[in-house]
């Protein structure tokens, strides 16, 4: 069925009845429904629920079930959870959010997520935040329909780190940003417990998992349905109390879950996979419907059967990735002469060598510092993969005591075996070595072997004796391999970032000239 415009309640309740009619007819069993919070499929939703009650009340019967019955079946409406968490986040750019939380009252506001955002900048060498940009926190920005940029920001690293920098005096963020990082991580956990998959648990998100009788969702879905009961938002310029509509279908969806896990128990099944109850697969179908044909974002009632029928086809028969819509030409296209190139092994040393000289250094702050700790907890585990365990290595790279310096890497471990704690002489031999790099990459970066000059220059002017072992003459240059690998993938990352407009970059004439570079260039692109 084709239609120009929205679809009305009446004919979307006509075609939810016959779809699952049809379902049932091929010997399946259809339970429930998944859709998004537009006004009509709200409307037809109740349309549906107040049949059922209206058929209950004429038979004289007690209304027990939760949803909606066709044909005696029962069919548990819910919303997609992606969906829901876009709206709360909508919500929350234009309006503080009121809520209680282990019987204190809070209130989270975007504008701290905001200063967070700028105070991990590009300017720095090294980002707290690696998947952020500006389209996940800027307002004007976002990529509203887009889920990972909304996913990626109610996170338990964002969360985590949010309240690690309060929790550390740090004048970054006000003390009441403490109930922002609280939202956060109870989103997240949310999220999760929406969205679980696997057999088991994820190390540190205990709740992406199965629901099982033995799994901590039910408890979990109790404490959150209290702590969305009493969510509202105030608006910043008017101060006007609201409730949107997404926090009550929040409310429905957990119910309707615990609803479907008592349903499905009792018909035989020991799990319930939550991720399987959502608009995702219906999503990707579209997309592939607008990316037929290089690029069918608008097509006809005919081209988008032709389009269906073709998909079907491709994805039965095909035997390489679905998306896949032709066979294999042993081509790659634009790339052959780079691939070409690659494989002759010939290197010609002609790019012209530019000396860039920096004014000033990088200065690294006191919550830098925190930030060096943490990332470099993952330079001696890279450094054990090939070495092995070495008592004399892990004794001058690792400490088992924990100290402020590690304040960062406690907020965010999963459990005291999954980041390691750096000792102080292996962090300020990891700071020297990051300010180092950053120096000389801008004079380098258009030179060929461009690591192994830095690694070259990072064994001339840092000293590695603190860390030396007998055993192992080479742990200086491995050190320097893996320090420089990870600035290099973090530098080209940033300036990627800078030049396609993704991140916020203030032009500093005495920085990274690089960088200046790259931003002038994106400026002028968007003009």
């Amino acid at each position: 069925m084709f239609c120009e415009g929205s679809t009305s309640s009446d004919q979307l309740a006509a075609l939810i009845r016959e779809i699952i009619r049809n379902v049932a007819s091929c010997g399946l069993m259809p339970i429930a429904t998944v859709c998004d919070q537009g006004a009509s499929n709200r409307s037809a939703i109740n349309k549906l629920l107040d049949e059922t009650k209206r058929k209950y009340r004429q038979a004289n019967k007690e209304h027990e079930i939760f949803g909606f019955e066709i044909d005696d079946m029962e069919i548990v409406p819910l919303f997609d959870y992606p969906h829901l968490l876009k709206c709360i986040r909508n919500n929350l750019l234009t309006k503080d959010l009121l809520y209680t939380y282990n019987n204190q009252e809070k209130r989270a506001s975007w504008s701290h997520i905001l200063k967070l955002y700028h105070w991990d900048e590009p300017t720095q060498y090294l980002n707290t935040f690696t998947k952020l940009t500006d389209y996940h926190v800027i307002p004007s920005k976002i990529k509203k329909m887009k889920v990972s940029c909304c996913t990626q920001v109610f996170s338990q690293r964002v969360g985590k780190l949010m309240q690690f920098l309060i929790d550390s005096g740090s004048t970054i963020l006000p003390r009441e940003a403490t109930d922002t990082a609280c939202l956060l991580l109870f989103f997240d956990k949310l999220f999760d417990s929406c969205n679980g998959s696997k057999a088991s648990a994820v190390a540190g998100h205990e709740y992406r998992c199965r629901v099982t009788v033995r799994s901590p969702h039910h408890n979990f879905w109790k404490e959150a349905k209290e702590v969305i009961r009493c969510m509202r938002f105030q608006c910043n310029s008017t101060k006007k109390i609201s409730k949107p509509p997404s926090i009550n279908n929040w409310l429905h969806t957990i119910s309707a879950l615990q609803y479907l896990w008592t349903k499905i128990k009792n018909l035989g099944f020991s799990e319930l996979v939550p991720r399987n109850l959502n608009q995702d697969a219906i999503e990707n179908f579209f997309s592939c419907i607008r990316s037929h044909g290089i690029r069918n974002v608008n097509p006809t009632c005919t081209g988008f059967i032709y389009s269906f029928k073709t998909l079907m086809i491709n994805n039965l028969l095909s035997n390489k990735s679905v998306s896949s819509n032709c066979e294999d030409d042993l081509s790659v296209g634009m790339l052959d002469n780079l691939r070409s190139l690659a494989e002759s092994g010939e290197v010609v040393d002609k790019l012209p060598q530019t000396n860039i000289t920096l004014q000033t250094k990088p200065l690294v702050t006191p919550n830098e510092v925190y930030l060096d700790a943490y990332i470099s907890g993952y330079v001696p585990r890279k450094i054990f993969n090939k070495i092995g365990k070495c008592k004399i290595c892990m004794s001058n790279l690792t400490t088992t005591e924990e100290t402020a310096l590690h304040g960062m890497i406690a907020a965010r471990r999963y459990s005291h075996k999954s980041l390691l704690l750096p000792t102080t002489k292996f962090v300020e031999i990891f700071q020297k070595c990051c300010m180092a790099i950053a120096e000389k990459l801008p004079q380098l970066c258009l030179n060929n072997y461009i690591k192994e000059k830095i690694i070259n220059h990072l064994l001339e002017v840092v000293s590695f004796k603190d860390i030396e072992c007998e055993e192992h003459p080479d742990l200086s240059t491995l050190f320097a391999n893996t320090v420089t690998v990870l600035m290099l993938f973090s530098w080209v990352k940033q300036i990627n970032r800078i030049l396609n407009g993704d991140v916020r970059f203030r032009y500093n004439p005495s920085g990274d000239m690089i960088k200046n570079i790259a931003y002038k260039k994106s400026v002028k692109r968007r003009k």
